[in-house]
């Protein structure tokens, strides 16, 4: 059980840490971990999200966690391509999220996100195919921040409710 608390966590560092990566590669002269680190850390911390969702019985089951599951192998190996699928399945996220009592109040948040997100999508290919890639690199970061930013929330909604079933959350808010 102390496992399954633990994997939104794991999910948070791994996809922070790319999201540094990613950011390190953008200051000049500063020592970086390298982009390929930063896709394949992140797509682990996607990996241990989905099995923390599911742990805390997060309403995504059927094909919003098959495309979340997708994203976090496609990311490594296409990551223009994977950019373009956690918009869908964030969009089909949010009535799960709104539904569920226990989801509900991070629906609203993961609705903002998906809606940053499907702009950054239509940004991404204004710049690729009619912009003749002008500012890709930055449109790319500032969609990669927002979809890194959509499963924060789903990381950190999901180890508090993995908290408050263990009666961890009452441990915390005591001291």
């Amino acid at each position: 059980m102390a496992a399954k608390r633990m994997l939104p966590l794991i999910a948070l560092v791994l996809i922070a840490t790319g999201a540094i990566a990613i950011l390190g590669e953008t200051v000049p002269d500063a020592p970086a971990l390298g982009p390929s680190w930063a896709l394949v850390s992140m797509s682990l911390g996607a990996l241990a999200l989905l099995a923390g969702l599911r742990a805390a019985g997060a309403p995504l089951r059927g094909l919003p966690e098959r495309i979340l599951l997708g994203w976090s192998l496609l990311l490594p190996v296409s990551p223009m391509a994977a950019l373009y699928v956690l918009p869908v399945a964030a969009v089909l996220m949010v009535p799960k999220l709104a539904a569920d009592g226990g989801w509900r109040p991070v629906a609203r948040t993961v609705e903002w996100l998906t809606l940053v997100t499907g702009f950054g999508v239509l940004a991404l290919t204004y710049v690729v195919f009619p912009g003749e890639q002008v500012m890709i690199g930055l449109v790319e970061r500032g969609l990669l921040g927002a979809e890194l930013a959509l499963l924060g929330v789903l990381a950190g909604r999901a180890a508090m409710v993995a908290w408050a079933r263990s009666g961890l959350t009452r441990v915390l808010t005591v001291s």
